[in-house]
């Protein structure tokens, strides 16, 4: 059914005054617009715009799989911990430029954990680098593959983009 609406949206793109409904199969919808009109779409023209169709469709895929990856990284965190990150990364670059810096969070995470303010600073700055870096790796790879998605001329350069 799926590909039936797709070959729908490309003849709707075709043709765009004509009302198409979703049908079996492709021969239907191409010959019922050859009886109304006496003008059938040609194969460049179809091809042309199932190429559009199918890009949009792998760009939406691969942002999908993106997405799917960037909330991989965060899932084993909460919501209401994830929401204290920026704070948290403030407070300790804060305190790694100056040690007398007014720093809340990370005298309370100090305080709870028994390490030491700079251990609890270093290790948060690291934690950040490793995130950006991971997230920055999987926004690459996405922006690479709907790159290659926009520059593809064919088809079968466009199905074989796979994350």
């Amino acid at each position: 059914m799926a590909r039936d609406i797709d070959i729908a949206k490309c003849l709707r793109k075709i043709i765009p005054d004509h009302k198409f409904s979703v049908v079996d199969n492709d021969y239907t919808l191409i010959k019922k617009h050859e009886l109304e009109t006496r003008a059938i779409p040609t194969m460049e023209q179809i091809t042309s715009v199932w190429l559009e169709v199918l890009k949009e469709i792998k760009e939406a895929e691969m942002r999908d799989k993106a997405a799917l990856s960037l909330r991989q990284i965060v899932a084993p965190y909460s919501q209401e911990e994830r929401e204290t990150w920026h704070r948290q990364v403030a407070e300790a670059e804060a305190y790694l430029a100056d040690p007398n810096a007014t720093t809340l969070m990370l005298d309370a995470l100090v305080a709870q954990r028994g390490n030491t303010k700079l251990d609890q600073a270093t290790r948060i700055r690291g934690n950040r680098i490793v995130f950006e870096m991971a997230v920055g790796t999987i926004l690459g790879i996405q922006q690479s593959k709907l790159d290659i998605i926009a520059a593809a001329t064919t088809v079968e350069e466009v199905e074989a983009v796979t994350w």
